[in-house]
């Protein structure tokens, strides 16, 4: 509650054990006393020095608010330490001008040079947004606490240090989720897509003009290339998307006659890029009707070229997701997942999200040229989705979340990485598409995920109270839940609780995703997302937490085997594609199970423990964990999913594909 107001390198002392030491309260004050306006005393300091009755502050780190006199609050003090940290990295002050005078009219008008070289090779482009943040002339711009510029400064040194070498298949779960009693349930309710028209040239008022009203979920949304229609695909009352057209009003909704699908993108000249419904398959149709062509498989996002001519995809590959432009060209590939891929106006580069880790989204905004050199212009968010660029071409628009998942706010950010808020509303904001007028799409959403167990034939109770909870694993004796919470109310890293399944309130076991609970119920498993390099064993009861961990090894998550003396994990080494492994608790490396690239579920069969997955050729094999050979498995369709086994007999589970079963939206 304390706002410094001087903050200087003068101030600043390092101790003998290598903390850093703030000096010289006296023009301190409680935050609360300058939200109830207490006067403060009108100060000038003139370099290290300070002078009584002009304004508040040192001239060259003194916040634009203290230099026109207007009172500060702590945001103020992170524009001092901006200045602080530029002249660390700059060997320079940001604003020093030959007088005061001139050095204060630097800090109301001018940016400060760029930073061109620091010690020790640090990452400059980097380092270089976070100081910009804190430099913001108005304080809405800035980063809102001193937490937030810890967070991008843990990203920085994240970005710095360790590739993103996360997985790209779907979560490892050991039971099947129609025939034990946990149920992981995740309710999608759509307040509304939006059209927003934002004249932030000469207003900083904005009209929102609600384009839909349905319950049901939205997909994809763009401008069609006359500015005036919208396309967007939604489940109204079904379980498939279907592709609609709507006036800017919300008037006139037609169905288009296409089969079931996705909207991936549409080009100026009037064609749609889509994903046929129940495949990762690409194709592409007139917007004026007619029969889609198919074009690849397992493509997950595209983009039409400003000219109209070609697409730029992603598609997994091997095991991996590669970004390419022209298709079969890959400038840029990774072990997590790339979503909301954008061309930009000039046709010069793509901009997408780049995710380290499959299920969460979230990540960083990123840029790669057509030369294919990728820059990363932002720290990473806990959530982010959605993503175009700027009618102009100048800055990436995109919306995330700073901390928690309820709460995401509208960004931009130039090319060279300065950032800014555009948009905060009470509420979740997801990005569709910017017209070439500067109109934006918008659509406004709640998530919450509860998790519930429920005995056959008996009641339904929720084992859950926070927004997004989501279900890890059940003990192998049927009394115990692992579950996370992955709103990031309890940190970026996100929580994992132990629940009774009787509906006894559930205890906060430590931080990270959630696992497996051990054969003995003693210990979870637990991954960090920031700090994937080892795996956590979080006690149940009393003890200490115990680490996992392995030389140039990178953990996605980790399961325990039957004899409660290995975990089962799934992670890579390097940057190789992700894959399942054994490690053993008493030490060791991790020794590989499945092919790279291969990756599906733990399940126990007749007392042995197999990981259940499909090869390269789509069949079915189950991986013996101890090295013996795999076992092809026959009568498996490729709508069947394998969700568990029988730890007493040679029989496997499988469920249908959800998505072919009709079902109601509720």
């Amino acid at each position: 509650g304390i706002v410094h107001r001087d903050l200087k390198p003068e101030n600043l002392f390092i101790t003998k054990e290598g903390r850093v030491k703030i000096l010289d309260f006296g023009l301190a004050k409680q935050a609360t006393e300058l939200l109830r306006g207490v006067a403060e005393a009108e100060t000038v300091a003139s370099d290290a020095h300070t002078t009584p009755r002009v304004v508040l502050g040192t001239v060259g780190y003194m916040a634009p608010e203290q230099v026109r006199g207007e009172g500060s609050d702590h945001r103020s003090d992170i524009f001092a330490f901006g200045a602080v940290m530029y002249e660390m990295l700059a060997g320079q002050r940001a604003f020093q001008r030959d007088s005061s005078v001139e050095t204060m009219n630097a800090i109301l008008k001018d940016e400060p040079p760029e930073i061109v070289a620091t010690p020790k090779g640090q990452n400059v482009p980097s380092l270089q947004r976070v100081v910009d943040r804190c430099l913001e002339k108005e304080p809405g711009r800035r980063f809102q606490s001193a937490q937030d510029v810890g967070f991008a400064l843990d990203s920085v040194g994240a970005a710095t240090t360790t590739p993103h070498t996360q997985e790209v298949s779907a979560p490892m779960r050991r039971w099947s989720r129609w025939l034990i009693a946990a149920v992981t349930a995740l309710v999608v309710a759509i307040a509304a897509a939006a059209f927003l028209r934002v004249w932030l040239s000469s207003s900083d008022q904005a009209r929102y003009d609600r384009i839909t009203f349905r319950q049901g979920g939205i997909d994809a949304a763009r401008f069609a290339p006359d500015g005036n229609t919208i396309i967007y695909s939604a489940a109204w009352g079904r379980p498939l998307s279907k592709l609609y057209s709507s006036r800017m009003d919300g008037g006139d909704v037609r169905t288009l006659e296409l089969p079931a699908c996705d909207l991936l993108a549409v080009s100026r000249s009037g064609e749609l890029a889509i994903k046929l419904a129940n495949t990762a398959r690409l194709a592409r149709a007139p917007l004026g009707g007619g029969a889609p062509r198919e074009l690849l498989d397992n493509v997950t996002a595209a983009d039409w070229s400003p000219d109209a001519t070609q697409l730029a995809i992603t598609r997994v590959e091997k095991g991996k997701y590669r970004l390419e432009y022209p298709i079969g060209n890959p400038p840029y590939e990774t072990n997590g997942y790339i979503s909301h891929v954008r061309f930009s106006p000039r046709g010069d580069a793509i901009a997408f999200m780049d995710h380290p880790r499959s299920g969460d989204d979230r990540g960083t905004v990123a840029l790669v040229d057509l030369k294919g050199t990728k820059s990363t212009l932002t720290a990473e968010w806990i959530g982010e989705q959605g993503l175009a660029w700027s009618a102009d071409g100048s800055e990436v628009w995109f919306t995330a979340a700073p901390n928690y998942d309820w709460s995401r706010d509208l960004y931009a950010v130039s090319r060279s990485g300065k950032q800014r808020l555009v948009l905060r509303v009470p509420g979740a904001l997801y990005l569709k598409d910017i017209a070439s007028n500067g109109r934006v799409l918008l659509r406004l959403a709640e998530r919450r995920s509860e998790v519930a167990v429920s005995e056959i034939g008996g009641e339904t109770r929720l084992l859950s109270w926070l927004q997004l909870m989501v279900g890890a694993s059940v003990s192998r004796d049927g009394k115990y839940a692992a579950i996370t919470d992955w709103s990031g109310s309890g940190g970026a890293d996100y929580n994992t609780y132990l629940a009774k399944l009787d509906g006894s309130p559930a205890v906060l076991l430590g931080g990270g995703v959630a696992g497996d609970i051990s054969p003995d119920d003693k210990w979870v498993t637990s991954v960090l997302p920031r700090e994937p390099t080892k795996v956590l064993l979080l006690p149940t009861g009393v003890g200490e937490t115990k680490t996992i961990t392995a030389s140039n090894f990178r953990y996605f998550d980790a399961a325990w085997a039957s004899d409660g003396h290995h975990l089962v994990v799934r992670g890579s080494e390097s940057d190789h594609p992700l894959r399942f492994w054994v490690q053993d608790l008493v030490g060791g490396p991790p020794r590989a199970v499945t092919p790279e690239g291969v990756s599906g579920i733990l399940v126990t069969v007749n007392h042995s423990d197999y990981i259940s997955a499909r090869d390269v050729t789509g069949a079915v094999r189950l991986y013996p964990i101890d090295g013996r050979d795999s076992k092809l498995i026959t009568g498996v369709t490729e709508a069947d999913e394998v969700v568990g086994g029988s730890p007493d007999s040679e029989v496997i589970y499988v469920s249908p594909d959800i998505a072919a079963v009709p079902q109601q939206i509720i």
